[in-house]
């Protein structure tokens, strides 16, 4: 059987500061084989004053969702694009700047641990891949579950917005094994991501380019990949979560009298992004509680079996926006300075040196010194 028609998408992302018209219909006419790349304005804008004040809009913005509605097959009714997801793709990316930025500018990767960083991009990478196996490897069956049967404009975005954080964390691992102090872990490290890229991208990818979709076989050897996605490496990437927070909270510790690489702006502001982006992703990710019976919906079974198909991108994100608190409160804990009043925000927002405090911050060693004498 040949893979039923397929329709890409035209691009309907509006600027996350536009004004658009509610309510008004877009017709696109789409060719079953042609291909619509989403493009989005790039923003330079690396003020961390103005990162502070997205954040904070996200709070304020609509509830629209996207809506696409088939009226043939070959013309698509597209509605604009609620603001909400393409505004929270912006501020994911915008949330990974400070880190990257830190790291970049200081030369000097000290007290960030590659571990912590390795276990994030490993659960980066599966979110991906399981957003990357539905929209593009599993095309031509359809699927039931994660994305819309057929995509839709949101599945494209789920995906744009995986696809970005693992970037990040690609960026983050690279520049943190450069410009480490040391080289020990480093051949181990990568080891480790490149051994699992070959249970997870690397297979997706050779499906994509060389794969027979009308070999009968075909659809079997994606639902083995599923299977062993979806029963053992989903549930284990979210155990990644909590050994990435120890690994990183033990390189605090370690490196507490230090001047770290960490960076307090970009932990604060993750912590309260990704836990709202935890919220979203049960509405943005498909699942088919209308074929569950009445009265099953509290089974066990069924919260298991949510878990293994969508739910472990909420929890982990939850866990994540957890992790990335503790680690803020942690690290502020051990800043070998005395933080007053409104001199703590400045810490985390300013992302001053050590040496640099004033106003209400106190090193230890001042604030010890007796007052007399």
């Amino acid at each position: 059987m040949g893979c039923k028609a397929q329709l890409s998408l035209a691009t309907c992302i509006r600027d996350a500061t536009s004004v658009g018209v509610r309510g008004r219909t877009f017709e696109a006419i789409l060719d079953v084989n042609e291909v619509f790349q989403i493009t989005s304005k790039k923003r330079n804008e690396r003020s961390h004053r103005i990162l502070a004040i997205l954040v904070v809009s996200a709070f304020s913005t609509s509830h629209g969702s996207p809506r696409l509605a088939s009226r043939s097959p070959h013309i698509l009714t597209l509605k604009p694009l609620g603001e909400k997801n393409s505004l929270f793709l912006i501020l994911t990316l915008l949330s990974f700047e400070p880190q990257i930025a830190r790291i970049y500018y200081r030369r000097d990767s000290t007290g960030i641990s590659l571990y912590y960083v390795l276990f994030n991009l490993i659960i980066a990478t599966e979110f991906f891949t399981i957003s990357f196996f539905h929209l593009v490897n599993n095309r031509c069956e359809g699927s039931d579950s994660f994305v819309h049967d057929p995509p839709n404009l949101g599945d494209l975005l789920n995906l744009a917005h995986f696809t970005a954080v693992w970037i990040a964390w690609i960026i983050i691992l690279l520049l943190t094994i450069i410009y480490s102090p040391t080289t020990r872990d480093t051949s181990k490290i990568m080891l480790i991501y490149i051994t699992f890229l070959t249970i997870s991208l690397i297979p997706l990818f050779l499906d994509a380019v060389f794969a027979d979709t009308t070999d009968p076989y075909h659809k079997w050897a994606l639902g083995f990949f599923s299977a062993i996605h979806m029963m053992f490496i989903n549930p284990g990437v979210f155990f990644l979560c909590f050994f990435a927070i120890g690994a990183q909270a033990h390189e605090i510790i370690r490196h507490r009298h230090e001047d770290s690489a960490l960076s307090l702006l970009g932990l604060a502001v993750q912590a309260v992004l990704f836990a709202v982006l935890s919220v979203t992703w049960s509405g943005r990710l498909v699942f088919q509680w209308d074929k569950i019976p009445d009265g099953n919906l509290l089974n066990w079974r069924v919260f298991v079996f949510w878990f293994q198909v969508v739910g472990f991108v909420v929890y982990d994100y939850a866990v994540f926006a957890i992790g990335q608190g503790v680690l803020l409160a942690l690290a502020l804990r051990h800043l070998d300075v005395a933080l007053t009043g409104g001199s703590l925000w400045r810490v985390i927002f300013l992302e001053t040196d050590r040496e640099g405090y004033e106003d209400g911050v106190v090193g230890e060693e001042e604030e010890r010194r007796p007052l007399l004498g």
